[in-house]
């Protein structure tokens, strides 16, 4: 049986990047994979097309609940229909909707890429992406009830996905107890792609090959997408945001964010920072002030 691969993160951590380099590894192309044709027909978990299309239920009649419970029925059967492995993108936090049974089913899961990035450099994208202030992106990521879509309303053609703030979203997928849980740092992704693109490839047991590695990772580079996107726009840009693919740097926050953000962000996500080597860096005098 194939099963689907998770590709989970936080929303603007990296994941849109790593799903074009593995679309560049995959289709091992003479040029650089479009970025349109190469996402439009990309799985993606939360989609209401999809849990319609499964169960032969109408997702718009019933319940953010109901639609949770059905979730794993919906991905154990869908895996069944697979001829190939499927590399899925998930936004939804590793939550069990019943006990013992993730949202992402256990029968039909194969392992999980989760894309991290320091919340600090993640909060201006987000903000970004969402059309929110800075101060209003912390507190988002700092609610523990935080979600994607499911507002009141016309449906959306995606169902809501939890996120549990920012700490609960790394800490589900990271504890997750059900299937082998891969983790790549968007920092080490800018640091040494080759490395870190690699070790993606030999857990999704893709074949390896080196030359090929290479020239996705070249493919995917930072200014390639940004000029794909400015030659033709990108379909997953969001209304609020004037570009996508922003700066993509590390450590941004250093001159974007006030002491008074990085602390309050510091003060929220610290015990998970420090698990993950995220205080590094950081001004000792400001970590005396936070309550940990």
């Amino acid at each position: 049986m194939k099963r689907i691969y998770w590709l989970a993160s936080f929303p603007k951590s990296g994941n849109t990047w790593f799903r074009i380099f593995l679309k560049n590894y995959l289709s091992d192309d003479d040029k650089p994979f479009d970025i349109n044709h190469s996402l439009k027909n990309d799985f993606l978990a939360s989609l209401r097309e999809l849990i319609d299309k499964v169960t032969g239920l109408e997702s718009s009649l019933m319940t953010h609940e109901e639609i949770e419970r059905l979730q794993p029925a919906v991905y154990a059967q869908w895996s069944l229909e697979a001829t190939e492995d499927r590399y899925v993108k998930i936004h939804d936090a590793c939550n069990e909707v019943l006990p013992d049974l993730p949202i992402v089913s256990v029968k039909g899961t194969k392992g999980a890429i989760y894309i991290m990035r320091n919340p600090l450099d993640v909060v201006l994208s987000f903000a970004d992406h969402m059309g929110y202030g800075i101060d209003k992106a912390i507190e988002v990521m700092k609610d523990e009830n935080s979600f994607l879509c499911g507002k009141k309303g016309k449906p959306e053609n995606q169902v809501k996905q939890r996120l549990n703030g920012w700490s609960g979203h790394v800490a589900s997928w990271a504890d997750a107890r059900w299937f082998p849980v891969e983790i790549i740092k968007y920092e080490e992704m800018k640091e040494d792609p080759l490395t870190a693109f690699g070790r993606a490839i030999r857990f999704l047991e893709l074949p390896y090959d080196e030359a090929r590695l290479k020239k996705a990772v070249f493919f995917s580079e930072f200014n390639e997408l940004k000029k794909q996107e400015q030659e033709k726009d990108f379909i997953e840009r969001s209304w609020a945001s004037g570009a996508f693919f922003r700066k993509g740097e590390v450590g941004q926050w250093k001159v974007a964010l006030t002491p008074e953000q990085i602390r309050r962000i510091v003060n929220d996500h610290a015990a998970v920072m420090k698990r993950f080597g995220y205080l590094d860096g950081i001004d000792p005098e400001l970590l005396k002030e936070i309550d940990r």
